[in-house]
């Protein structure tokens, strides 16, 4: 269910009009939470509707090796998320705030767990041409681990995106 859900979020961007703005892009940075830290990639997809507003997917991988009594053991976070965001100001820097949800992938040493989660955004947008831009953005992963508890997760990203069409 979770694959589909994903696959037709990720083919709904390929079903546009001739006039919108289609953009790929990825970002690196770190995510920590309480002194642990994990890096990662984020790879995501855009489709502009307006001049102000945004819709798209991310997909990441968040990943640490961690020293278990001898042993060598790779804890991940895997985000798949769809993402809304709006736009502020109109200009070579582009200041925008707005917000993932969906689903987190859990795993520690081969067993893991699927949450639902969202992450308020907060970034800025360099346009270095019409194609090219340069992005720099906050986000706090919130997750729903369960009815009694939930986790928090701070990422700090760079990245570029560009222009499809």
């Amino acid at each position: 269910m979770k694959k589909l859900l994903f696959l037709s979020m990720f083919l709904g961007f390929f079903q546009v009009k001739n006039y919108a703005q289609i953009s790929g892009g990825a970002t690196l940075g770190p995510m920590i939470s309480s002194g642990d830290v994990m890096f990662g990639l984020s790879l995501n997809g855009k489709y502009e509707l307006n001049d102000k507003l945004k819709v798209g997917a991310n997909l990441g991988y968040f990943t640490k090796k961690t020293e278990f009594f001898g042993s060598s053991i790779r804890q991940s976070i895997t985000p798949i998320t769809g993402l809304v965001e709006y736009k502020f100001l109109e200009n070579i820097l582009n200041p925008y705030a707005g917000t993932d949800l969906g689903f987190y992938r859990i795993g520690i040493a081969g067993f893991g767990a699927t949450y639902l989660g969202f992450a308020p955004t907060a970034g800025i947008n360099y346009e270095i041409n019409d194609k090219l831009t340069v992005n720099g953005n906050f986000k706090y992963h919130y997750l729903l681990t369960s009815e009694l508890s939930s986790a928090g997760f701070m990422n700090i990203n760079a990245g570029v995106s560009y222009k499809i069409k």
